[in-house]
């Protein structure tokens, strides 16, 4: 059974959603990865997020050889590979402790998988950001680890219920 229709109707909205938001260098490169993501659902094939990204990053070049110069496409290529390199190596046992309690475990999960791949893209975007803002800010890492952890910690489970 082939899923021709929802994947090529879900293809112009995205085209659709590329041009809503004015071709921006980051949105094309999504656009141009989620469409990989369509393309390989109709003619049956997995797609690959580094492969998706190359085509993208290719095609971007392509067409327009100045967005090497880019800030806004480098960061995203960067943070986008980063996160293509490191979701995978470092969410894969990222559990030392042998937790009773599913719930607990589950969320260490989380918050430690969404911490250390933040980082990761952080680390990742440092050469763009030294590069073209002349400085980098260290205080943006414990910003940011604050930020994804702060939703975990609101969502503790009430022990005494």
């Amino acid at each position: 059974k082939t899923k021709f229709a929802p994947n090529i109707t879900a293809s112009i909205f995205v085209v659709f959603y590329i041009a809503l938001t004015g071709f921006s260098p980051s949105v094309i490169r999504a656009g141009i990865m989620l469409l990989c993501v369509y393309l390989s659902r109709v003619i049956r094939r997995r797609a690959d997020t580094l492969n998706s990204l190359g085509l993208a990053v290719t095609l971007i070049l392509l067409f327009n050889p100045l967005m090497a110069g880019n800030v806004s496409f480098l960061l995203s290529l960067f943070a986008t590979a980063a996160i293509c390199f490191a979701s995978s190596e470092i969410t894969s046992d990222i559990t030392p402790y042998n937790f009773e309690d599913n719930y607990i475990k589950g969320k260490f999960k989380s918050i430690t998988g969404s911490i250390l791949t933040t980082l990761t893209v952080l680390f990742f975007t440092i050469p763009v950001s030294g590069f073209f803002f002349g400085c980098i800010s260290l205080i943006s890492y414990l910003k940011y680890i604050k930020k994804i952890s702060y939703p975990y910690l609101e969502q503790a489970p009430n022990k005494d219920s």
